[in-house]
């Protein structure tokens, strides 16, 4: 069962994402949010009392915006490892 709690803290699994926790991490260095590896797969996130709303959304972009580029290139490997071989 799921409860709505107000809370800065924000724990996801990132394991859909192809990357560890800890790689996940280091990709956003400077990103200005507050992140922590807490397991192989799990990530911590936490913001200010003070951040709003707005806020939240920019960082959830910076995000979202990692994983599309990620993907793209797991995509493009893939396709090159899986290409005929050129003549």
């Amino acid at each position: 069962m799921r409860r709505k709690c107000a809370s800065n803290i924000v724990i996801f699994d990132c394991s859909e994402i192809g990357k560890t926790a800890v790689e996940l991490c280091e990709a956003h260095t400077g990103a200005g949010f507050g992140r922590k590896d807490t397991a192989l797969y799990s990530v911590r996130l936490v913001t200010h009392v003070d951040v709003n709303r707005e806020g939240i959304e920019r960082a959830l972009a910076v995000l979202r915006e990692w994983q599309r580029r990620h993907r793209r290139r797991e995509h493009e490997a893939l396709a090159d490892y899986f290409a005929p071989p050129k003549a």
